[in-house]
């Protein structure tokens, strides 16, 4: 089976997903791993790798006491043909967490590999995929719109 919907729900309501054998922790995720594999079959992507684990902050001893390393995991690691390679993550929604290690990322591998938050934009008549944060600006640019055209009809 391609796609399978698993029962366990995560903090964020979403359901995990498996397809071909590898488990996603949302539909979005493996929807954009299915687009991946077309790129691959098609020769634009070399390689794709699940969740790579990116250290931000090493671990360190502070008072006699071993803090954690920070890590980001992103969704995957894609290596294209023409040999540039990008993290993706793929979101529904953000968290003030998500965007304080995307923060730390931008700032600690600036020169590094590039990462770019992705999302479905298909509902709002947008290409399958988009760039998170300019999905949710047209979402925030149409609810004034509305909100402006809304105030039309009430102030008759």
């Amino acid at each position: 089976m391609l796609m399978e919907l698993t029962k366990k729900m995560s903090k964020y309501r979403n359901s995990k997903f498996r397809i071909c054998g590898n488990t996603f922790d949302s539909r979005a995720e493996g929807e954009y791993y299915v687009y991946l594999l077309g790129l691959q079959k098609n020769g634009k992507v070399k390689s794709i790798e699940l969740q790579p684990v990116v250290e931000l902050q090493p671990k360190f001893v502070y008072a006699g006491k071993t803090v954690r390393a920070i890590t980001y995991i992103p969704d995957f690691l894609v290596e294209y043909t023409d040999g540039h390679k990008e993290y993706v993550d793929v979101k529904g929604v953000s968290t003030k967490d998500g965007e304080l290690k995307l923060k730390m990322f931008m700032f600690k591998y600036q020169d590094g590999i590039p990462i770019k938050w992705v999302a479905k934009g298909d509902r709002l008549g947008l290409p399958l995929w988009m760039d998170y944060f300019e999905k949710k600006a047209m979402i925030r640019k149409r609810e004034r719109e509305r909100r402006k055209e809304a105030k039309k009809y009430i102030k008759m």
